[in-house]
């Protein structure tokens, strides 16, 4: 009687308990948020992207029914996969339109020391954003377009909402880490311009980003439009390039160095609390160390500064940067694939853009 009175409590719980829709699940992901992450894709969207590439994403009704203990069960099973930077990511869909449920979710994540990362494009649910951001450690945030006109033919939705959104980030809370996305569509952005307003809408929160990603136009999601009987609008629009989107993001990265240097120079010099986020920037920390290591370990090649180490450069920046391993083999990654930096050997360091190197300083 005692085991059916519990199962009948737990089943009458399950049934009151908030769920959301998931669409699917990713439980090995590698894209979406550093380390290895499972991603948990919500039904829904108040978007209609013109190039998403998961339409059967969008309606709010189908899905999986998941309560917040069904989503910390499934990402506990995957946690000793998630190392010093993996975690859960909530994508969708838009997962702030379930926010809600997120409030509900994330603290319960956290409470299990997940690392926790949010796709978004931020439109949802505001009033539930002060109890759902604070949580997020990452945040992946889409920049579709940088004009009201291009913003609403391409989204469906007006860009005042998105900027509200971009300018209100610490209001509600936010102190994680921002990987800027832009999806490139040759003969729309693919432009020296269009990058320059992507850094220009993006200097208000440049202290909290992270890393800047364009990603190239694909149409792989053009054959489910067909089999939802939905029209594709980008069907005249041909792929994009993926080694000049490279070339665009790397253009983006070091525009962005820049132009940020330039601005906090004018409008931040003597702010302690804005320098004290400086230093909590893996961006800021490494070109620093990096600078502040010529003296000592420095000689001139080819007009470059060379650095050698008798440990391994590894070693050398994990003592001296005070980044986390994980974080910091993922940073030098970046800088290598930017151009900032070179390394012929595991004890070698060749810095080969010292301009954005010094546009970093702190």
């Amino acid at each position: 009687m005692l085991n059916k009175a519990v199962k009948k409590t737990d089943r009458q719980s399950r049934e009151s308990a908030q769920t959301v829709a998931v669409h699917s699940i990713e439980t090995m992901g590698l894209v979406d948020g550093p380390g290895i992450r499972t991603v948990f894709f919500l039904q829904g969207c108040p978007l209609r992207c013109a190039y998403c590439h998961n339409p059967d994403t969008q309606p709010f009704e189908g899905g999986e029914r998941m309560t917040a203990d069904d989503i910390l069960k499934t990402a506990l099973r995957y946690k000793s996969y998630y190392g010093d930077e993996g975690g859960v990511t909530f994508s969708g869909g838009e997962p702030l339109a379930q926010a809600k449920f997120l409030a509900e979710v994330m603290p319960l994540l956290k409470s299990h020391g997940i690392n926790i990362a949010l796709d978004t494009s931020g439109y949802g649910q505001q009033k539930y954003y002060e109890h759902v951001l604070p949580y997020v450690d990452v945040m992946l945030l889409d920049i579709k377009a940088f004009n009201y006109f291009v913003f609403e033919q391409l989204v469906g939705a007006e860009i005042s909402i998105f900027l509200n959104f971009l300018n209100s980030l610490e209001q509600y809370g936010f102190k994680g880490k921002i990987w800027l996305r832009h999806v490139m569509i040759p003969g729309l952005t693919n432009d020296d311009e269009s990058m320059q307003k992507l850094v220009e809408l993006a200097l208000p929160i440049a202290h909290l980003v992270d890393r800047i990603e364009i990603l190239p136009y694909h149409t792989m999601g053009a054959e489910k439009y067909r089999e939802l009987k939905k029209r594709y609008r980008l069907q005249e629009f041909q792929e994009m390039d993926g080694a000049e989107a490279k070339l665009y993001e790397i253009y983006a990265n070091k525009h962005f160095a820049a132009i940020y240097r330039k601005y906090r120079n004018e409008n931040n010099k003597d702010n302690l609390e804005f320098q004290r986020v400086l230093e909590k920037n893996n961006n800021f920390l490494l070109a620093t160390t990096l600078l502040n290591l010529i003296k000592a370990h420095a000689e001139i090649i080819e007009n470059k500064y060379k650095l050698e180490f008798s440990k391994s450069y590894r070693e050398i920046l994990d003592s001296k940067t005070g980044i986390n391993k994980s974080q910091l083999i993922r940073k030098i990654g970046e800088f290598k694939d930017l151009g900032y930096i070179t390394t012929p050997d595991s004890h070698t360091i060749i810095l080969e853009d010292l301009t954005t190197l010094e546009n970093y300083r702190i």
